[in-house]
């Protein structure tokens, strides 16, 4: 075992002189999304549909390095360097990848009783390969109370509106690899067979979306006319 004296670290370290550190990140998203909208009156009921597709791609990608045994700080430029920095260059990236088909319906009776209702298939690279899409729906109702025949000449209360909607929504926000097995190789030694790996999380082929019931009821609350 080679031991370095106190004199010679202290060398080691006047050689490395100045340091240089540069990371990078670049990110690229893409999204689109095709509709189809149809809306009918006809009497005191109106109705409107919209169906459509959105899909999303992002990726990201990130690296860093460091160089050092600089002799001046006039020159920046990793080639004036004389070796890398203690440790070995880092790099990761990142794909998401999701698509949604969906349809949304409302209905009025009189602009006072209405009704929608949303159904959506969603689909996320984020999740296990056997469990990519998942539906959900939400369905709500209202009052307009200020549409009614004893609040038409109110000097009081001139908007009046009462909800209540219930429904299941997603959630996607998930890392990105998180369903697949990650490796981590070891680039220090090496063996006839190639390099050396070992599991450093496992993945879920089975990962779901995160679902949940939600309900909520709200008054809307009365304007006073001035």
């Amino acid at each position: 075992l080679h031991l370095l004296s106190r004199r010679q670290r202290q060398m080691c370290i006047r050689d490395r002189k100045g340091t240089y550190t540069k990371s990078s990140t670049t990110s690229n998203s893409v999204t689109g999304r095709v509709n189809l909208t149809v809306g009918r009156s006809f009497g005191e009921h109106t109705l409107n549909g919209v169906a459509g597709m959105q899909f999303s791609d992002k990726t990201q990608e990130s690296y860093g390095f460091g160089a050092q045994g600089y002799t001046t700080d006039q020159f920046s430029s990793p080639n004036f360097s004389s070796s890398y920095a203690t440790g070995k260059p880092s790099a990761s990236d990142s794909k998401n990848r999701s698509v949604s088909y969906y349809f949304n319906a409302n209905y009025a009776y009189h602009m006072r009783y209405l009704l929608d209702f949303n159904l959506t298939t969603n689909g996320a690279s984020q999740f296990g390969i056997n469990d990519l899409f998942t539906t959900t729906w939400a369905v709500g109702v209202g009052w307009n109370v200020h549409q009614e025949n004893f609040l038409a000449n109110s000097k009081v209360i001139n908007y009046l509106k009462l909800r209540y909607s219930l429904g299941n929504p997603g959630n996607q926000n998930y890392d990105a690899k998180l369903s697949s097995s990650i490796y981590m190789y070891n680039t220090a030694y090496s063996n006839p067979f190639g390099l050396a790996a070992s599991v450093e999380t496992w993945g879920n082929n089975n990962l779901k979306w995160q679902l949940s019931l939600i309900h909520i009821s709200e008054p809307t609350r009365p304007e006073p006319i001035s």
